[in-house]
Order: structure tokens, then sequence, then C-alpha cells
């Protein structure tokens, strides 16, 4: 995979800097950089956010624009990623760390706007930072999320537009809070956790059932499951717990809840633990 290369005048679609100055001594000085593109059809766009540090704010827009995005950055802390390839409506933004960089100095926050009206295919990949993701409306085909040492939150408010084909959550030593994931409309959602702790929402819109595929190593998860959903447990585990209260056992040695045979709507878990816990709570939010 090619790298994404600093901001480059040749891919700028518009482009504006402004400097912030401060005062010896007071907040470090930021520069602001904005991207933004028209929205000519709904050919579908490949996103790739890469933001090492800092703060990330993600939102579908209905502007007449293909995506618009603001980066704030302190040039001694980092540098502004900016690539858009046309010819493959490929669009890589975020902040990476210059070699050398200062002890001190303000984090990058990157805002991001991305039209809903196209197909979007969505890939977040977060160092220390920090993230808001409001993707509810959107058109997003595909979703990755990979943190590190990252406090994010997701959330579909409202349904996706189009179902996904697939919803992959990656969290380091992090902590994830994803909302409303039935909304996603994904039919295979996929979570790996080392170290972290996820809490997995699946209110919403549910228009099918849903395959989880878990996989915890030193961490916690917590599933919230609306009551009328039934839910099977495929567990497999080493030193790690799993709250089995309202459970069955099968003589497949999978684990049922007491709805799994009446329930119109169902999640089917598959998680892999090792020194972890796995909690499961009814009722999402």
């Amino acid at each position: 995979m090619r790298r994404p290369s600093p901001v480059s005048g040749a891919w700028i679609a518009a482009l504006a800097l402004v400097c912030l100055a401060a005062p010896a001594g007071a907040q470090p000085t930021l520069r602001t950089v904005e991207f933004s593109r028209q929205l000519r059809d709904t050919t579908p766009l490949d996103v790739h956010v890469d933001h090492q540090a800092g703060r990330i704010v993600l939102h579908g827009a209905d502007a007449p624009l293909l995506y618009q995005a603001q980066l704030a950055y302190d040039p001694r802390r980092s540098e502004p990623l900016y690539e858009y390839d046309a010819a493959d409506r490929r669009l890589r933004i975020g902040a990476r760390r210059p070699a050398g960089d200062a002890p001190s100095g303000g984090s990058p926050e990157l805002r991001l706007d991305v039209a809903r009206t196209v197909p979007v295919a969505l890939t977040i990949r977060m160092g220390t930072a920090t993230a808001d993701l409001d993707l509810g409306g959107m058109m997003l085909t595909r979703l990755s999320v990979e943190s590190g040492a990252s406090d994010a939150e997701l959330h579909f408010d409202t349904p996706n537009a189009v179902p996904m084909e697939r919803l992959e959550l990656d969290v380091g030593a992090a902590s994830l809070r994803a909302r409303g994931l039935a909304n996603a409309r994904a039919r295979e959602v996929h979570v790996k956790m080392n170290v972290g702790t996820a809490e997995l929402d699946f209110g919403g819109d549910w228009t099918g059932d849903i395959e989880l595929d878990l996989q915890v190593t030193l961490g916690k998860a917590t599933l919230r499951v609306p009551a009328d959903v039934g839910i099977r447990v495929d567990a497999t585990r080493y030193l790690a717990s799993f709250q089995r209260v309202g459970f069955v056992r099968g003589d497949d040695d999978a684990y049922y809840s007491d709805n799994w045979d009446t329930a119109r709507r169902k999640l089917h878990v598959r998680s892999r633990m090792v020194l972890g816990q796995l909690e499961l709570a009814r009722g999402a939010n």
C-alpha cells in the first residue's frame, strides 16, 4: 500500500491556511488547513483516515460537497496528510508525527464531513487519538476502525442507507463505545480486543440476523442487546469469564438465550477469549 504523502498543492481542491498566533508562554501556535471537493456524481468513494494523535470528529453531510475537512495542528508536533485520487475516488487524510517532534505542543484535531448521498468505504486508523464518529444516515458499504491507546465512540443514530458488507473494530489498549449497531445494517460484525474495553450496543432497526465474531485478550466486552432478540454464544475460553445468567447450554456446547427458538431476530456470537471477560446485558440504549 502506498503511504499517504504530506499535503501537496497538486492534490488540494480547496485550501485555506490560517495561523492562530498566541503570546509567548501561552497556548501553542496552531495552523488550520481546510480541504473540500464538490459533489458532482454518486460514484463510490474510498476514505482512509490516518490520525496518529489528537481528536477526530466525523459526520455525514447534506451539503453539496463530496467531503469537507478542517485540520488544526501544531507544526512542531505533527504534519497534515491529504491526498485525493480523482481516478480511483480515494481520499486519504489525517495527521502524522514528523521525525524528531517536540515534547510539547497542541494535538491535532480533524473534523471531516462526508456526503450522505455517496456509497463510502470508510477506514479509520488512530494512535492515541480520541474520536466521535457520527455515522448515522450515511451510505457506508464497509467500515473498519482500528484504535491504539484511544478513547473512541461511534454511533448510528439513524439507519445506514445501504446494507453494509462488513464492519470491523480493532481495539488496542483503548476504550470503545459503539451504539446503534443494528442500524449499521451489517450482516457480519468483527471485533478484536487487546487489553482494552468495548461496549457494543445493538440497538436500532434490525433488518436481519447478525453474526458477531469477537476476539478478546486481556480485555472486557459488554454486549447490550434488545430483550426480544435471541442470542446464541459459541465461546472458546482460556482463563476467561462469560456471564451465562439467562442462558442454557445446548447439546452442541453452545449457549442459548431462553427466547432463541421463538425470536424473530437473532444474534449469533462466536467468541474467543484469553484472560478476558464477556458480559451480556439486555435492553440496548
